[in-house]
């Protein structure tokens, strides 16, 4: 009965991860046109916060340095806060113009886009994570993808250790979903990573918004805000214009950030979240119950080849890295995943966000008044 049941579940995720994929295959194909521009302007203004990102920041850098630029482009960096050396860092390596704002909308990485978007001069923004890496054409294929109000863009995870790389397959997966579930067009997830919208309206929704109290959600309260205003909203999983990021250095700090993810997520449409952490969970035990059946007969190993080949094609098209170096990733994550799942369950906090008392420290200044200009 249990193998029956556990076959029945692979081949459900077998089919929604076909479906999710000929969705992006043919959104990709449509992508491949220069998209038409539904607004008169033309020009990219890059908005990049940070925060004590220092010893994160480098891959950005050299990676402007070495990109090849379109003419109208301007880059922002905003500083929120920073108490460490990170401004004296990009000011020695980058070589390519750039302006430095300091945050003067609410405290935190929202209100350091508010303050980039305004400060903007051209009519598109890209919001760029400060830890990020791309190839050489990327601002040039960026430039032609300028139409819509808001693209979706895709964003791979590099493990930083061996600790944290069930969090990159995992962001792997989350990031096939999201790209998958926009292709069919139902956008429930993106990344401020790498996310294309028009700075009009994003001008238009912002005194709508009223998650500016909550630390995490920039890019996902943005997209329901957009979805509100029946934008025309795509995706363009081109691997030209994926970014690369690292997850946090440490498993704490990585545990702590998917706290804040499915905060956010929460806060956003609780339903799509206990219907979706439902199924992840139960893919996550039924890779196990595999795993363990195969002490018992060697047929559990058919719906577990199944699972792995599946999931490692929604790896793949996302991290777009050698099959024979992500396999292994992919079969240790089966038996390892719900072990980190449970370790969502411990109190952990990230401390750049949190101050000792346990209040969010992006709301503690924020009732301090704290605000500072350049």
């Amino acid at each position: 009965m249990w193998f029956g049941i556990f076959f029945t579940f692979v081949l459900l995720e077998t089919f929604i991860v076909l479906v999710l994929l000929l969705g992006i295959l043919r959104t990709r194909r449509q992508a491949t046109a220069v998209f038409p521009s539904t607004e008169s302007g033309s020009g990219l203004s890059v908005v990049i916060p940070f925060r004590n990102e220092a010893e994160r920041i480098l891959p950005l850098l050299h990676s402007i340095n070495a990109a090849h630029l379109p003419t109208d482009l301007e880059f922002i960096f905003v500083d929120d806060r920073s108490d460490d050396r990170t401004f004296s860092v990009i000011g020695s390596v980058l070589t390519t113009p750039f302006q430095l704002l300091k945050n003067t909308g609410p405290v935190g990485k929202k209100g350091a886009i508010q303050t980039g978007v305004r400060g903007a001069m051209y009519p598109n923004i890209l919001t760029l994570d400060a830890d990020v890496s791309f190839g050489a054409d990327y601002f040039i294929e960026i430039s032609t993808r300028t139409g819509p109000d808001m693209v979706i863009l895709p964003v791979a995870m590099k493990q930083s250790g061996v600790l944290t790389f069930p969090g990159a397959v995992e962001f792997s997966f989350l990031q096939f979903a999201g790209l998958g579930f926009a292709a069919l067009n139902y956008p429930v997830l993106c990344s401020g990573a790498n996310l294309l919208f028009r700075r009009s309206l994003f001008l238009q929704v912002d005194p709508l918004r009223e998650d500016y109290a909550i630390v995490s959600g920039d890019d996902v309260f943005l997209l329901k805000k957009f979805k509100e205003r029946k934008a025309q909203i795509m995706i363009d999983a081109s691997r030209a214009l994926s970014v690369e990021t690292r997850t946090p250095e440490t498993l704490t700090a990585l545990i702590a950030q998917r706290r804040r993810w499915l905060s956010k997520s929460w806060a956003m449409n609780p339903a799509f979240t206990i219907v979706g952490a439902g199924v992840f969970v139960l893919s996550q035990v039924c890779g196990v119950a595999l795993i363990g059946g195969l002490f018992s007969s060697w047929l559990y190993l058919v719906p577990l080849l199944i699972k792995v080949k599946t999931e490692l094609v929604a790896d793949y098209f996302v991290v777009r890295k050698s099959l024979l170096i992500r396999l292994p990733l992919v079969i240790f994550y089966q038996a390892l995943a719900p072990v980190f799942t449970l370790l969502l369950l411990l109190p952990i906090r990230d401390k750049r966000w949190y101050s000792p008392s346990g209040e969010s420290t992006l709301l503690s200044e924020e009732k301090k008044g704290n605000r500072t200009t350049l």
